[in-house]
């Protein structure tokens, strides 16, 4: 909803009070997030997907969602990727993507001037994916302990930059989980290097590219030609049937709200 009132043509003031309740709602998320998959993981419950993915198109688009944010601080993104490593591969995307996204976003945290290169390359099992900063660097003497519940460099670190000091120790899990290995090589006021590897094996599916000079149908390209389409919303919750009706009524749609399935077969009818 917050997005929603920022983007509702509010002035100076109201602009900012609102993207610091956005700031702080994320957090307050990504630190909500942190807790449930580390008592996921101590729990024995998380359980890794097993799927065929486009391995050069997951670096490329986790490391284009920090563009912008690279360029407000004035920083370079370099992304490099081993040819030799098939593609496509198999394995779990979405933990591969959440580990590589923390290691960005401490890379980002930490670096004011310089410039932040990923890199890819092939295993004899799998993949290792790094992370290049030219950041504050860790002291050795911190290093050992980077990766443990709650641990940051110091406590000035915390203050500065924030973070829950969680994200790393799950990494570690994560990456244990799928048959990895986690480390970093460090030096103060120069940078750091995190690095990880993933077990990961060839996909068994075949996958078949367009002719050239095709384009292959978007299951989602709907034709506008009689005017808006109408949207049966079904929704129980209130905040969510407007947070829904205003992102739909935004792109054009028209939208009928009902409250359960019932209604919606009734309204369909």
């Amino acid at each position: 909803m917050n997005l929603l009132l920022l983007d509702s043509g509010l002035n100076a003031e109201q602009q900012e009070y609102a993207q610091s309740i956005q700031k702080c709602s994320e957090t307050l998320l990504s630190l909500i997030n942190d807790i449930l998959d580390l008592s996921k993981i101590e729990a024995g419950k998380l359980e890794l997907e097993l799927i065929d993915f486009n391995f050069r198109a997951l670096i490329r688009e986790t490391a284009g969602l920090f563009t912008q944010r690279v360029q407000e601080k004035g920083l370079k993104l370099s992304v490099i990727q081993d040819p030799t490593i098939p593609n496509p591969l198999n394995g779990d995307p979405t933990r591969i993507r959440q580990v590589l996204t923390n290691l960005i976003a401490n890379a980002l945290k930490f670096t004011s001037t310089g410039e932040i290169t990923i890199q890819t390359e092939r295993q004899d099992d799998g993949v290792r994916i790094s992370v290049l900063d030219t950041g504050i660097g860790i002291p050795p003497e911190k290093q050992d302990t980077i990766f443990a519940s709650f641990s940051q460099a110091d406590g000035s670190t915390t203050r500065k930059y924030g973070g829950t000091g969680l994200g790393l120790t799950i990494c570690k899990q994560l990456v244990k989980l799928m048959g990895g290995q986690i480390g970093l090589q460090s030096e103060p006021d120069v940078g750091s290097l995190f690095w990880f590897t993933v077990r990961l094996n060839p996909a068994a599916q075949i996958y078949h590219r367009p002719a050239p000079g095709r384009t292959p149908p978007n299951p989602l390209a709907l034709p506008m030609n009689n005017g808006p389409l109408r949207v049966l919303l079904a929704e129980d919750n209130s905040v969510n049937q407007k947070l829904t009706q205003r992102i739909l009524e935004k792109k054009g749609f028209t939208v009928e709200i009902v409250n359960d399935g019932q209604e919606a077969v009734d309204a369909a009818r």
